[in-house]
């Protein structure tokens, strides 16, 4: 079964879908909004996230590209719910229209987990899509700058924003570290890549 970070702001649904999600035999942690999401995520290094995509504090759809630009998290599935939204607005597994049938979202997580275990990852595809995804998160990082400043124009207490912010740009900061360990290196993932002092092919080192 897989760890799931479920978002939603609703907390009859949440509690319900805790509920079945748990029953079934997945591993849930739950949050209110998005930014508790965000928050949560490093923690319960989810495996797949589900969430509503309207909600205070932080969207849905925010919360997902937020998370994306997290060490590890890159690739991690999503799955929205709304009862308004049609069409996804950021890359999702797949889009749950409420009301919906909870056992749709087993199936679905179901799916994923099968999906999961018969895919690789190529290093050198998720070290590609790297600097997106650090433009992406310096993007997101202005817009939670701007929103804390706006917070506290307004007299409200900031410490979670601002914890938030931190962590945000802590994992900007990863990530370019993670790129420039990328571009020192893949010269090492190349094919027919030869070990400096030997001269011998890795491939057949490894053999």
């Amino acid at each position: 079964m897989s760890r799931v970070l479920l978002v939603e702001d609703d907390a009859n649904l949440r509690d319900a879908l805790t509920a079945v999600l748990g029953s079934a035999g997945h591993d849930v942690t739950a949050a209110r909004d998005g930014e508790e999401g965000v928050r949560l995520a490093p923690v319960a290094n989810p495996e797949v996230i589900v969430s509503d995509v309207m909600m205070p504090v932080m969207e849905g759809p925010d919360m997902v590209r937020t998370i994306w630009t997290m060490p590890g998290f890159q690739r991690l599935p999503a799955i929205l719910m709304s009862a308004l939204v049609t069409e996804p607005p950021v890359p999702v597994a797949a889009m749950l229209h409420k009301p919906f049938d909870p056992v749709q979202l087993l199936d679905i997580l179901d799916g994923l987990a099968d999906s999961a275990r018969t895919t690789a990852v190529p290093v050198s595809s998720v070290a590609a899509r790297c600097h997106g995804h650090i433009l992406r998160g310096a993007e997101l990082v202005q817009a939670q700058e701007m929103r804390v400043r706006r917070l506290r124009e307004l007299g409200i207490h900031t410490d979670s924003s601002e914890e938030l912010l931190d962590r945000m740009k802590q994992s900007v900061a990863a990530l370019k570290q993670f790129e420039r360990t990328a571009l020192a290196t893949r010269h090492l993932f190349a094919p027919g890549a030869t070990e400096h002092r030997t001269g011998i092919p890795l491939a057949d080192r490894q053999a």
